[in-house]
């Protein structure tokens, strides 16, 4: 991970890239937000100032933002959850502790000024593991990707389906969906999460054995058996 904060232009700054990576956002997404600042904040470019990188791959230059710590204070207000709590501190902590060697090393000799940057360097790699511990439990908290719910929502879909005996049985207007509420409660139980929207991404793997396992409740089962073993009378 890149360094939190850094200095420019004699400056404590971020950068977009660095929000991005940070709190997992997509970068086109936290560019947008700085955009959308853009029309209530009159002194927009006292806190924001625009840049560009070269991506690693095509060599390509993209647009970057870099801002101070009001601007980057103005852009997390609408970070939200505990662990992106965490993060909003550790930056203006980052930022405060830039500032304020900036400051000394003005009263410093050359000889005290490497002496703290030895010993901010020593710090600096201590709050990094802290900060990667930090976004590996995140990483465990992320909800499932697109693609994780589609395939889960499948599987629920096709268990349901032999549940009640195909789309011709008897059992399939009136119980199907009942088949299908029954099986996301019991998945959303496991994991004690309220949708299963919210199961870690970690715990796909977890969540489709769960679902190739699932059977109908007793209740269920039988409702299901009556329904099929009745004759339709022919009309």
């Amino acid at each position: 991970m890149k360094n939190l904060v850094i200095m420019k232009d004699s400056q404590a700054v971020t950068s977009s890239l660095d929000v991005a990576d940070t709190f997992e956002k997509n970068h086109q997404h936290v560019l947008r937000d700085l955009d959308g600042l853009k029309e209530g904040v009159q002194n927009w470019t006292d806190l924001y100032w625009e840049d560009t990188y070269i991506h690693p791959q095509n060599k390509q230059p993209y647009r970057m933002i870099y801002m101070n710590r009001d601007g980057f204070a103005l852009l997390a207000m609408g970070f939200t959850g505990k662990r992106a709590l965490q993060f909003k501190l550790k930056y203006i902590q980052a930022f405060n502790a830039m500032e304020s060697r900036v400051k000394d090393a003005s009263l410093m000799s050359p000889e005290d000024i490497m002496i703290a940057t030895l010993e901010a360097q020593k710090e600096f790699k201590a709050n990094l593991r802290l900060v990667q511990d930090d976004v590996a439990d995140l990483k465990q908290e992320i909800n499932l990707s697109r693609l994780q719910k589609s395939h889960l929502s499948k599987l629920v879909r096709a268990n349901a389906m032999a549940a009640v005996g195909g789309k011709k049985s008897n059992a399939y207007k009136k119980l199907y969906r009942v088949a299908i509420s029954e099986h996301w409660r019991e998945i959303k139980n496991y994991f004690n999460v309220a949708s299963y929207e919210e199961i870690p991404k970690l715990k796909f793997e977890d969540a489709m054995d769960i679902a190739g396992m699932w059977n109908p409740s007793i209740e269920l089962a039988y409702e299901i058996k009556r329904l099929n073993s009745q004759v339709e009378l022919e009309v």
